[in-house]
């Protein structure tokens, strides 16, 4: 999946409210806005808004060479969570011009 991505994040610790371990990342996407119109709802937009994509705290590492914003092409990968299945970015490559 090619994507424009402007940066990445990951927070680790101890929960104060369960005591146990937390390790999650997250890289910040630019996606288009988008125009949506229905009888309850209308969103009208110009430009770009930021997206958040789950992301593997070890893949975190792969992307400190890279210089911000950047366009790669996004590595995925499908994994169980919270009961769910949810695209996880595990690494990029250089997107082709």
């Amino acid at each position: 999946m090619k994507a424009h991505i402007i940066g990445v994040s990951r927070m680790h610790g101890t929960s104060k409210k369960t005591g146990r371990p937390y390790d999650m990342a997250r890289c910040y996407v630019l996606q288009p806005c988008d125009v949506v119109a229905n009888d309850a709802y209308t969103k009208v937009g110009h430009g770009y808004q930021v997206a958040e994509m789950e992301m593997r705290p070890d893949a975190l590492t792969k992307f400190s060479d890279l210089k911000f914003p950047a366009t790669v092409e996004l590595i995925t990968d499908n994994e169980m969570q919270f009961g769910r299945i949810i695209t996880v970015i595990t690494g990029y490559k250089v997107a082709a011009a």
